[in-house]
């Protein structure tokens, strides 16, 4: 039985919400519709010719970062080093050596968080 062109409309709104949910949560894009059971290549599609899908992702990932940042400076005000930080929280030295430069605020509470470390 095949389904309607509006069934399938509602699920693919359903299925692009999800993954939005999910990417403000923490999650990569194609990591968030693979667990929704959506292909990489449907979501680069979805992606690029749905601009307002593409926004939001845009605004979601944004969202991502923004709470990634923010636990990372949680971490560090508990004493943790900062490779044990991104461990676990899961963004890269690289990552966080990428945004201390790109955001000057998170970069010198991130330094100023290391140096009382070293002074104590």
């Amino acid at each position: 039985m095949k389904t309607s062109l509006t069934e399938r409309r509602a699920r693919r709104k359903r299925l692009k919400a999800a993954i939005l949910r999910e990417m403000r949560r923490g999650c990569y894009g194609t990591e968030a519709a693979h667990r929704h059971g959506v292909s990489s290549g449907t979501f680069w599609q979805w992606q690029w010719s749905d601009a307002v899908f593409n926004a939001a992702l845009k605004a979601a990932g944004k969202e991502r970062v923004r709470r990634l940042k923010m636990a990372v400076l949680a971490k560090l005000r508990r004493g943790w080093l900062l490779k044990g930080t991104s461990k676990a929280i899961g963004p890269t030295p690289g990552t966080l050596r990428a945004w201390r430069k790109k955001d000057p605020a998170f970069g010198s509470e991130v330094k100023s968080l290391l140096r009382g470390k070293r002074n104590r």
